[in-house]
């Protein structure tokens, strides 16, 4: 009867450690004090034990690894893009016509003058901050991103501080046939100050097409080379 009930409250343990296993606890050591079958099992459940909590430790030490080296990356992505003055995005269209925003960097705000989650909060408001002169541009820009096409298009968009600015917006397009979705990679950059530079240069160009009919008509000469050599003998004069 003593044996009996010594084996019994042995494989009762073993069945408790097997339990405990389950549960994911490898802590705890398993040691079977007899000489039989009932040892072998035991041991043959510690070795399992043991095998399995070294297992889990190098998994645990991968996943740090990991996730340290995922942390590291994530960092060097937010700081590269922190360090450029355009702001880019990653907008999906998926097989219903739904456009939906994945990614828009913070440097939206430099640009813009705007809160970040003021884009984010509301998918109308950056639609609605385009100069309505330009609304076509933007309709134009979407029709082809949804066809599958890359496009470059520039527009003028009111700034936070009641400017309006030249945008260029360059959108790549990838699409995936298995699920019907279309991604478009975009860069925005401000162009305003090339915008002022051609303005001014055309301003520049009309003024002195005028000041030549001008001259023309001042001096009789009917060609531009005529004209330009008689302004330039006055004034060697």
């Amino acid at each position: 009867i003593l044996f009996g009930r010594t084996g019994t409250s042995q494989v009762q343990r073993l069945m408790a450690e097997a339990d405990r296993i389950a549960a994911g606890d490898l802590a705890h050591p398993i040691s079977i004090q007899r000489n039989d079958e009932l040892m072998a099992l035991g041991n043959a459940m510690e070795h399992m034990r043991a095998e399995l909590q070294n297992l889990t430790a190098d998994l645990e030490n991968q996943m740090a690894e990991r996730t340290q080296a995922l942390q590291a990356s994530e960092s060097r992505f937010r700081l590269l893009i922190s360090s450029i003055s355009d702001y880019i995005y990653e907008v999906n269209l998926d097989s219903n016509g739904r456009w939906t925003t994945s990614y828009l960097s913070p440097n939206i705000t430099l640009v813009t003058g705007y809160p970040h989650q003021e884009f984010l909060q509301d998918h109308r408001f950056w639609r609605s901050r385009v100069h309505p002169d330009d609304d076509a541009v933007i309709t134009r820009q979407s029709r082809a991103f949804a066809q599958g096409e890359n496009s470059i298009s520039e527009f003028r968009f009111f700034h936070a501080d009641g400017r309006t600015i030249w945008l260029r917006d360059s959108g790549r397009v990838e699409h995936n046939p298995e699920t019907g979705e279309t991604t478009v990679y975009g860069v925005v950059s401000d162009i305003t100050e090339r915008k002022l530079a051609e303005q001014q240069l055309a301003d520049q160009k009309r003024l002195f097409e005028n000041l030549l009919v001008v001259a023309q008509a001042t001096t009789g000469h009917a060609t531009l080379e005529e004209t330009l050599n008689s302004i330039l003998d006055v004034s060697i004069m």
